[in-house]
């Protein structure tokens, strides 16, 4: 779309469009850069919070299947999240599998779950984002590692 073909849309198109583009079209949830801005936010004002990040299980191999199986696994995971969040949390979708939670209580978060591998990681436990963010990404690397390296539920890694 052209600047000018922005100029000529009304309040509301404008909008809608920015909420199409913000918004993960399989789930209604917040994509990467809307969890980036408010990371940053969260942790550069020195709010204490909760980061949850979590990695489906098996959706390579549900895929593979069907991609409307992988969907559906994919939409199932994110009700369960909502679920266990009821309001103390905002879900992103970092992209295909990949979920994160900002929370302020730990106690309201969800639950391991055998449909994810998850990670949860608190703010003031770090000195930087990037940090917190490492931290969380690796404990679900190992806990995907783990999970992969069981009979039954081979994948690569």
């Amino acid at each position: 779309m052209r600047n000018r073909d922005l100029e000529n849309l009304s309040k509301e198109e404008l909008i809608n469009l920015v909420q199409l583009y913000s918004k993960d079209p399989l789930t209604g949830l917040r994509g990467r850069r809307d969890f980036e801005l408010k990371f940053e936010s969260c942790f550069e004002e020195g709010k204490e919070f909760y980061l949850t990040m979590l990695d489906i299980n098996g959706l390579h191999n549900m895929n593979k299947i069907s991609y409307d199986m992988g969907d559906t696994l994919i939409r199932k995971v994110v009700d369960y999240l909502k679920y266990y969040c009821q309001g103390s949390g905002e879900i992103f979708r970092l992209g295909g599998d990949e979920f994160v939670i900002i929370s302020k209580d730990i106690q309201k978060d969800c639950k391991d779950n055998k449909n994810f591998c998850m990670s949860k990681v608190f703010s003031k436990d770090f000195c930087t984002s990037g940090e917190m963010f490492a931290a969380a990404d690796r404990m679900v690397l190992d806990a995907k590692t783990e999970y992969y390296s069981k009979d039954g539920n081979g994948r690569r890694i």
